[in-house]
């Protein structure tokens, strides 16, 4: 079980890392997607582009600064001129959405350059004075983020449960109940977290978060249930076109064959990831080749076993964890061999 914890905190670590910014990316393709059509529109017909709103005005000026300090530390003078413009809409706007809008924007800016009080204070500002306000989903999923992040599981699905609610129907719902799985993943709690993605998975099969969801249902499967994981990964396989996503999947798939001992299956399945190229897939390389030779071995197929291990000792040196693996590993075989050579039998 403590491996099973370990690999799937890993996971979670890689995903929520990648996650951070969502806040900044949702609104900032919300734009870019406006940007598109107002282009494409320009280039069919002679239609002027629409008008942009004052308040509009504003935000975007403001995430356009935030955009160039997002990714350093303290409040910067673009931080501090877009807190500027983003609370002129609040005060020159009330009862608008763009000023809910910027409530968010501001809440989220200060949690993420870590002034969390005065995030909060924003927040409350908006459900307060915005009750009804669709603004508040990304608030919402905001704060189930933030406080995941912080290991307030229980605090962020509440959140989740405020989306689902409020909003059943809204696409951010497909992104609420795959957050409540992954909170349940960070506690431990494979048996719920799979409820969950499998819930999402069937609520909302178009959703972009429909194949992630698979994987993750196949991670919550795969120690305990090793067959019945295999389908969602062959699956993730068949569907995906992100070489992450497709590369976890032939991993876990590999992963399950091995736990059902059927190593001819785990070998192929490695061999199919190496045989790809890219960093999603390099990643695995040397864990493949150790994963490989321990297969080997534990059929007692010795010269094969040292074969990989020494790939992987001596064609990734920098995957500290993964040598000193091997290493072990190949002690094992010389103990077994040794044996051997003696009558007394293999591992």
């Amino acid at each position: 079980m403590r491996g099973r914890q370990a690999r799937i905190s890993l996971i979670l670590l890689s995903s929520l890392t990648v996650a951070a910014g969502i806040g900044w990316r949702a609104y900032a393709a919300s734009d870019s997607a406006q940007a598109t059509q107002v282009a494409e529109v320009s280039q069919s017909s002679p239609l002027p582009a629409p008008e942009v709103s004052p308040a509009r005005d504003l935000i975007q000026q403001a995430l356009a600064l935030w955009d160039t300090s997002k990714r350093k530390e303290g409040m910067l003078d673009a931080d501090v001129q877009a807190k500027a413009l983003l609370e002129r809409v609040v005060k020159d706007y009330p009862g608008t959405e763009e000023a809910a809008e910027a409530l968010v924007h501001l809440g989220f800016g200060h949690w993420w350059k870590g002034m969390k009080d005065q995030a909060w204070a924003y927040y409350d500002k908006l459900f307060k004075d915005y009750p009804n306000s669709p603004a508040r989903i990304r608030a919402w999923l905001d704060l189930d983020d933030f406080l995941s992040k912080d290991g307030r599981h229980d605090e962020s699905i509440s959140y989740c449960m405020k989306v689902l609610q409020a909003y059943p129907n809204d696409k951010a719902a497909a992104e609420a109940k795959m957050d409540i799985g992954h909170n349940m993943t960070w506690m431990n709690d494979y048996e719920g977290a799979l409820k969950w993605y499998q819930r999402m998975i069937a609520e909302n099969p178009d959703s972009e978060y429909a194949l992630p969801a698979r994987r993750w249902a196949g991670e919550c499967l795969m120690w305990e249930h090793p067959k019945e994981a295999i389908p969602y990964f062959q699956e993730v396989l068949a569907r995906e076109s992100d070489d992450t996503q497709k590369a976890w999947a032939l991993w876990d798939l590999a992963t399950c064959y091995a736990e059902l001992e059927q190593y001819d299956n785990a070998r192929a399945t490695y061999g199919d990831l190496l045989s790809r190229k890219g960093a999603a897939y390099e990643y695995w390389y040397a864990s493949a080749h150790q994963n490989i030779g321990m297969s080997f071995y534990l059929q007692k197929r010795y010269a094969e076993a040292r074969a990989e291990l020494s790939l992987a000792i001596t064609g990734w040196p920098q995957e500290t964890q993964t040598v000193e693996n091997a290493r072990r590993i190949l002690g094992w075989v010389d103990q077994a061999e040794k044996r051997a050579a003696s009558g007394g039998g293999g591992s």
